[in-house]
C-alpha cells in the first residue's frame, strides 16, 4: 500500500516551527516522522515524505505540504506528525497524553486514528482519544483518496510526557504509529549471531558492516559507525534497492552486467541480484567483482 507522512511546521532555525516546551516540536516530530516511514517500509509499503522545512507563513507551509500530498495518487493514509502543547507543567506522575485528529469521527479515518491513539497509549501516555477538527487545513482539501490523520504524539510542555518520551525514544512512538496505520505488528529485520539474515536469506556474503560504513558516508551520517544492526537495517530497507556495494567481493552492477540470464530475469529489481548470489551464485562459481 502507499502512504504519505510528514512532520508538521517548519524545521528548527526557521519561522513557524510549532510548539516548544521541554523539547521542540520542530525537532522531535521529524525524528518520529522518520521512524514512521522506516517501519512502514519495513512492512513493505511505499511511503512519500511530504515534510516542508520552511515557508512564508504557517498556512503557506500547509499549502506546500498539501501540494506534495496531492501529487501522490491512490494513497491509503496521509499522516501528519505533531507534538501538543498547553501550559508548561512540572512532573506530577501523570502524562497529559496523546490525541489524534480527523475531519470526521464518523469515517474510516477515525477507525485508523483510534488504532494509533491506542497503540501510543500502550506505551504509557494517557489516551485522550480521537477528535474531530474541521478547521485544520491539513485535514481537508486532500485529493489522493487517502484517509487524513493528524497525530499529536504527546505534550512537549508536560514534564511527565517529555520524560516518558526520553525513556522510550522516538522509534517506539514511530513504530506504534506505523502499526496503527497498517493494523498489525511490524517485525524488525532479523540479525542472526555472526550472520546477517533478512527474509530468510543470509546476506553475510554481500554485506560487511565495516565496508558499508566506510563506503557509504551518507548512511554513517545518520546511523553512525559501529552499530551493525542499524547499518544492516539500512542495507535491507534501502541499500539493496539502490544497488549499493556493501562488501569488497560483491558489486551488484557488475553481477548484472556479467550475466545476461540474470539481467533478463531480474531487470531493475536489484534486491534479486543480492539474493541470487547468496543462495545460488556463489555455489555456481559466479563472480561479481
Amino acid at each position: 500500500m502507499k502512504y504519505t507522512v510528514h512532520a508538521g511546521h517548519a524545521a528548527k532555525g526557521h519561522l513557524f516551527t510549532g510548539a516548544v516546551g521541554y523539547c521542540e516540536e520542530s525537532v522531535v516530530d521529524r525524528y518520529i516522522k522518520d521512524s514512521v516511514i522506516k517501519w512502514l517500509k519495513i512492512d513493505g509499503h511505499l511511503v512519500t515524505d511530504c515534510t516542508v522545512d520552511k515557508g512564508l507563513s504557517q498556512s503557506n507551509i500547509i499549502s506546500q505540504i498539501k501540494k506534495k500530498i496531492n501529487a501522490e495518487q491512490n494513497v491509503a493514509v496521509n499522516t501528519s506528525i505533531h507534538l501538543n502543547a498547553n501550559k508548561k507543567t512540572k512532573a506530577d506522575g501523570k502524562t497529559t497524553g496523546v490525541e489524534v485528529y480527523v475531519y470526521s469521527t464518523n469515517s474510516n479515518d477515525a477507525v485508523i486514528a483510534n488504532r494509533i491513539v491506542k497503540a501510543i497509549s500502550k506505551l504509557g501516555f494517557k489516551n485522550r482519544g480521537v477528535k474531530s477538527r474541521t478547521n485544520l487545513g491539513i485535514l481537508k482539501g486532500i485529493k489522493n483518496k487517502g484517509a487524513n490523520i493528524l497525530v499529536e504524539c504527546f505534550f512537549c510542555d508536560d514534564q511527565d510526557d517529555y520524560n516518558l518520551y526520553v525513556k522510550l525514544g522516538p522509534d517506539a512512538i514511530g513504530k506504534a504509529i506505523a502499526e496503527g496505520l497498517v493494523g498489525h505488528s511490524i517485525q524488525q529485520p532479523e540479525k542472526a549471531t555472526g550472520k546477517f539474515v533478512y527474509g530468510g536469506v543470509d546476506f553475510s556474503l554481500v554485506f560487511n558492516p565495516v565496508y558499508y560504513a566506510l563506503h557509504q558516508p551518507d548512511v554513517v551520517k545518520v546511523y553512525g559507525t559501529g552499530n551493525d544492526s542499524k547499518l544492516f537495517e539500512h542495507f535491507c530497507m534501502y541499500g539493496m534497492k539502490e544497488a549499493r556495494q556493501a562488501c569488497a567481493d560483491f558489486n551488484p552492477k557488475v553481477y548484472r552486467e556479467r550475466y545476461s540470464d540474470l539481467n533478463s530475469a531480474f531487470g531493475n529489481d536489484w534486491v534479486q541480484y543480492y539474493k541470487h548470489y547468496c543462495t545460488h551464485g556463489i555455489k555456481e562459481g559466479r563472480k561479481a567483482i
